[in-house]
Formats: structure tokens, C-alpha cells, sequence
């Protein structure tokens, strides 16, 4: 659930970071910290995107930050990650039943194996970006009935989230914000504004990361030998994390003068930490840049999830809503056009698929 930070233009750009200790060592200092949403309201929406910003622990520092990952952590504790899990599980099995059953089959040469023929699913479309944010909008208390409208509205809000998104942008994401809001209040009618903003924080920061999370395990994992299927999805969503992780890069500033990497940033110096070249580092990662399911565990570890001060507070949460699509996913399908380069939505960070096409086998002709 950890989600992308991108700097506001300015005229210099970041500096990167991208060494694996050098990363870790930035994270945990406080000297470092997220650059801060606009806290002056004037003229916004009573509840749209500026007040979502201003109100959530992703934009926040000190005790304010402090604060709302509080009431985040408690929240996401009386979640237990297994139950998400199930519930992933159970709703991607019924919509790839469904989809097999009431779809027109597809017969190609190579569906010698399927003799009712197969069809395409979209996994972004139908899964990905739909499955956890239903299972976490329920358990989170939004009724049955409104969970897709939820998960549009999270997804427009998503799209808006980070100050670098352009204003008409935000403008579209502004209703899907009250839409939320109105949903939460309605369920818990004693939370404050804050609370409110950080519940519908919790959605939004799932969304594109564990699209990605998703989608991205499934395009390498499909790819692999036949044999390799065996591998326990935990395996493979793991290496996903190291080799390929949804989330590429955080920022930070200085709060004061500061050495990075042995040179000298003025106070105000934004620091793009780059997860991705740090999950790569060879000095922790043996034949980093091969996806290898079966490596051993390294310590310490990717950084998919960030570290130090301000780890992701929903990463067992994020890991069982994607395993708990990709296990059924991955019994029941093969990629549509194995030899195809996936292609990948902008902005680049974070990482996740426009559209990754497989195909399932039919089930015209059997007993339903």
C-alpha cells in the first residue's frame, strides 16, 4: 500500500539517490523529510483533493504525521491480512468462473488442450485494479451495493493524488473525493474529518500499488517455464517486489545541510530515493537484474515497502490482497501473447501495466 511521492516543479531537479545502504540510511533520518501537502484551503472544495491532501498521514510530518499513521496502523490491525486474503481469492475465482462461463470462446491453434476454446481477460481491468479495492472497501464498512462505485471513485482519486497532477486533473477527482467521504461518514458516523480523509487514504494508496503489484507479478510469473508454475505465489510476488516494484522512487528534503552520498545539499535539497536501482544493488542482490523466484532471502531486503521511519503501515494487507488475486490467476491462465512487450501507463512511478491480456479456458458445454 505504499504510494508513489513525486516532487512539485521546481527548477532544479532531485538529486538521486540510488545505492541500497545509501537509500536506507536517508530513510531513517528525520533530517530528511516528505515534502508537505498545501495546507491553505481557500476556494477548494469543502472535501475534495486539496482537503484529502492536507488531512492524510502521506503529506504530513512530525506529530501530525505521528498522528495519522496512528489511527491508520489501528485501523489496518483490526484487519486481519488472512481474511483479505480469502476474500481476493474468493471473488477472483468467481469473476474468472463467470467470465469463462458467459463469454463467446476464442478457439486458436493453440488451444488444443482446451477444447471449448479459450477467452481474453483483461487482468488490469477485471482484476488488478478492481479485486482489492472492493475486498478493502468492504472491509473497511462500505455496504455491498456501493463497493464499485467506490473503487471508481478511489480510482479517480488516485489519479489526482500527488501534487504534480494537473489541474483539470483534479478538478474531475474533487467529486470522487466527496463521493468517498459521504460513503465513510455515512458508515461511521462519530469520525472526524481527519479520519475520514486517512480511510479514504488507505483506498487510495492501495489502488496503484497493488494494481501494479499485481499486474506486474502476473506478466513475469507467466512468462516463466511451465515448471516454475509450482512456485508459491508468495515467492513470486516477493521477487516482483525486488525485481520489479510498483512503487520506482520516494522524495525527500533537507531540513537543514546535509551530506548525501558524500556531497553537500543546502538546507531545502529535494532527494529522489530510487527504490528500483536500490533493489538492484549488487552489493545486496546477487545476479540482481534476473527474476529469480528461488533466490534466497537477502538481507536486507527490497525496499519495496520503504523502511526506517515511515515503512508502508499496510504492507502485510497489500501482500494478501495480491496474492490472494494472483493464486487463482495464475492456476487458470496463460498470457494471450506470450512474446508481447507489456506496456505500461504513464506516469512511470508507479509501475503498473495499461492493459496485460491472458487467456482462460471456457467453460461453454459444462455443467455450470
Amino acid at each position: 500500500m505504499t504510494s508513489p511521492e513525486h516532487a512539485s516543479p521546481t527548477a532544479t531537479a532531485p538529486v538521486a539517490v540510488c545505492g541500497h545502504a545509501a537509500v536506507v540510511r536517508v530513510l531513517a533520518d528525520p533530517r530528511y523529510q516528505v515534502p508537505p501537502a498545501a495546507t491553505d484551503l481557500t476556494g477548494a472544495p469543502a472535501r475534495g483533493m486539496a482537503w484529502l491532501r492536507a488531512s492524510v498521514a502521506r503529506f504530513a510530518n512530525g506529530e501530525t504525521h505521528a498522528r495519522r499513521r496512528a489511527y491508520v496502523t489501528a485501523r489496518l490491525a483490526a484487519l486481519q491480512p488472512g481474511d483479505l486474503r480469502d476474500a481476493a481469492l474468493r471473488e477472483t475465482a468467481a469473476t474468472l468462473a463467470r467470465t469463462a462461463r458467459s463469454a463467446a470462446p476464442r478457439r486458436t491453434t493453440s488451444d488444443a488442450a482446451h477444447p471449448h476454446g479459450t477467452v481474453v481477460v483483461d487482468v488490469m481491468a477485471a482484476l488488478a485494479r478492481r479485486v482489492p479495492l472492493r475486498v478493502l472497501a468492504a472491509a473497511l464498512g462500505v455496504p455491498d451495493a456501493d463497493l464499485d462505485r467506490a473503487a471508481a471513485a478511489t480510482a479517480r482519486a488516485a489519479a489526482a493524488y500527488h501534487p504534480t497532477a494537473d489541474e483539470d486533473t483534479v478538478r474531475r477527482a474533487d467529486p470522487a473525493v466527496a463521493d468517498l467521504a459521504a460513503r465513510f461518514a455515512a458508515a461511521e458516523p462519530h469520525a472526524g474529518s481527519e479520519d475520514i480523509a486517512n480511510l479514504i487514504g488507505i483506498l487510495v494508496q492501495t489502488c496503484e500499488s497493488t494494481a501494479g503489484l499485481v499486474g506486474n507479478t502476473a506478466a513475469a510469473a507467466l512468462r516463466l517455464p511451465p515448471a516454475a508454475r509450482a512456485i508459491p505465489v508468495e515467492r513470486l510476488v516477493a521477487e516482483t517486489l525486488r525485481h520489479d516494484p510498483p512503487v520506482r522512487a520516494t522524495l525527500r528534503r533537507t531540513t537543514e545541510p546535509l551530506s548525501v552520498d558524500g556531497t553537500e545539499h543546502p538546507r531545502g535539497t529535494a532527494v529522489a530515493l530510487d527504490f528500483a536501482a536500490a533493489n538492484r544493488d549488487p552489493a545486496v542482490f546477487p545476479a540482481p537484474h534476473a527474476f529469480d523466484p528461488d533466490r534466497p532471502a537477502a538481507a536486507p531486503g527490497h525496499l519495496a515497502f520503504g523502511a526506517g521511519l515511515r515503512p508502508c503501515p499496510g504492507s502485510a494487507h497489500a501482500l494478501a490482497l495480491a496474492c490472494g488475486v494472483l493464486e487463482p490467476l495464475l492456476a487458470a491462465a496463460e498470457l494471450a501473447e506470450p512474446d508481447a512487450a507489456t506496456a505500461y501507463q504513464e506516469p512511470a512511478n508507479p509501475r503498473v501495466p495499461a492493459r496485460l491480456d491472458v487467456r482462460i479456458p471456457t467453460l461453454h458445454g459444462e455443467p455450470r
